[in-house]
């Protein structure tokens, strides 16, 4: 910073405020600051800047399940075009669906000092937050489906609706016999499994429970076989 605010011909406090966006500087002296930040390559040290008191790390966490899942990848891809317009990076971690990888990829998160943490939890007891979490107070909301023991916000598709309108749709076509593979166990798929139920009994057809299939893994693989 002090090489930049040399060649610009400033005081390091002026660079300062044009890099972090902060107090106000004249136009024609952020172009100088500007200009010289490109002739120097100048880049902030991020992980500095965090542990400044008073500063906010730019990286979000993302703690996804298994990234061979084209949702896991739509949903990152998501994640890091909405956190770059906002001027933030993402650091992109994965846990496919152990408990143990979780906990200690949310903890390496955390000890990198992430501005916030976005995860896809798994079915385990999340109470561990609490604990790993009490000294940062990283901002944590959960995708997909919620966590137990911890309280966050929660953004999730409406898994019933979707099961009800899927199902829905079939009868309204004439369709009686209507088959659903239902992954393991997670919260999504039980919604989805309800919204079928519902939408069975509203059209009055009895639910043959030899037509409602649970994979032993959620797999296209497993899904064409049973299909």
């Amino acid at each position: 910073m002090r090489d930049v605010a040399e060649r610009a011909g400033v005081a390091v406090v002026t660079v300062s405020r044009v890099v972090n966006g902060t107090g106000t500087v004249r136009e024609e002296t952020v172009d100088r600051v500007v200009a010289a930040i490109n002739a120097t390559g100048y880049q902030r040290n991020e992980i500095a800047r965090s542990l400044r008191p008073g500063q906010n790390s730019m990286t979000v966490g993302l703690l996804l399940g298994d990234l061979t899942n084209p949702f896991y990848a739509s949903l990152a891809k998501a994640a890091v075009e909405v956190a770059n317009l906002a001027g933030y990076a993402v650091l992109l971690s994965t846990a496919d669906e152990d408990p143990d990888v979780e906990r200690r990829a949310v903890s390496e998160l955390i000890g990198r000092r992430v501005a916030g943490l976005i995860i896809v939890p798994d079915q385990g007891d999340h109470a561990f937050l609490n604990e790993v979490n009490a000294h940062d107070h990283v901002p944590i909301v959960f995708v997909d489906r919620p966590a137990t023991g911890a309280e966050a916000d929660v953004v999730v598709v409406d898994n019933e609706g979707g099961g009800a309108a899927a199902t829905q749709h079939l009868v309204d076509h004439g369709h009686r016999r209507v088959a659903i593979l239902v992954a393991p166990s997670y919260y999504t798929t039980g919604r989805r499994l309800r919204g079928y139920r519902k939408a069975l009994r509203r059209s009055g057809i009895p639910v043959d429970e030899d037509l409602v299939v649970t994979l032993r893994r959620g797999t296209a693989d497993a899904a064409s076989a049973a299909t």
